[in-house]
């Protein structure tokens, strides 16, 4: 995996050095003006990009089609500042800097194996009806314990915030709220490599682009539950970490 940063010296240093202690053969390069993001974005080198939104709003984020195979990860103050790019996925600023640092090096190391790992629409390990693959994150528990205690702790805080701005962009027909939540419940849910989480949060982000009440409540009424049911199997499989 080649990842570029670009989200100021302090940041990329932080992040380098995380990246280095989760997963050695991730090589890192680094771009410091508009014009270096530019190059490196439309070059299709690098994987994943983190990127702070000033200084994708100086380039003008490339469309996915693009920026070839390269995910963006937004550096943002705001969750609703990540709405007006069409970035890949989202962190917010945490103190001291190197939680941030920690947060994507585990959310990059992680989209590593996610790549490499075989696509599974949920259910192996005698559930079919589990949206998430628990065989293979039991296997990742086991090969890297630490790293996925930092992921499943990752979700289990972020997963709950999500829903209840969900709810609360349903309740009071705030579509822009719905789409941004719906937005990052299927990232966060990418990482786990959940492929029904990711399709009903994709879904439900068009049907609230599209401002369709009807279309968000039954998105929504699949996305609930299955997140839900996620959270449950994490917390599980987190003890099982331990």
């Amino acid at each position: 995996m080649n990842l570029l940063l670009a989200a100021g010296a302090e940041l990329n240093r932080a992040v380098a050095r995380a990246v280095s202690a989760v997963d050695r053969t991730i090589a890192v390069a680094t771009a410091t003006t508009a014009a270096e993001l530019a190059d490196a974005l439309r070059s299709g080198r690098y994987d994943v990009a983190v990127v702070p939104a000033a200084l994708l709003a100086d380039v003008g984020v490339p469309p996915p089609a693009g920026r070839g195979r390269c995910r963006i990860v937004l550096v943002v103050d705001r969750a609703s500042d990540a709405e007006a790019f069409d970035a890949d996925d989202f962190v917010l600023p945490r103190e001291p800097v190197e939680r941030t640092a920690e947060e994507l090096a585990t959310r990059i190391a992680l989209a590593r194996r996610r790549d490499e790992r075989p696509s599974a629409a949920g259910g192996t390990g005698g559930d079919p009806g589990s949206p998430i693959d628990r065989r293979a994150l039991e296997e990742s528990c086991r090969e890297s314990p630490s790293l996925m205690r930092e992921i499943f702790c990752i979700y289990l805080e972020e997963a709950p915030e999500r829903l209840r701005a969900l709810r609360a962009g349903l309740g009071g027909s705030d579509y822009p709220a719905v789409a941004r939540a719906a937005h990052s419940l299927a990232n966060t849910s990418g990482t786990l490599n959940s492929e029904p989480a990711v399709a009903a949060a994709r879904l439900l982000e068009e049907a609230a682009r599209r401002e369709d009440p009807a279309a968000c409540r039954e998105a929504a009424e699949r996305l609930i539950p299955t997140v839900e049911s996620i959270l449950t199997g994490i917390g599980e499989l987190l003890r099982e970490c331990d």
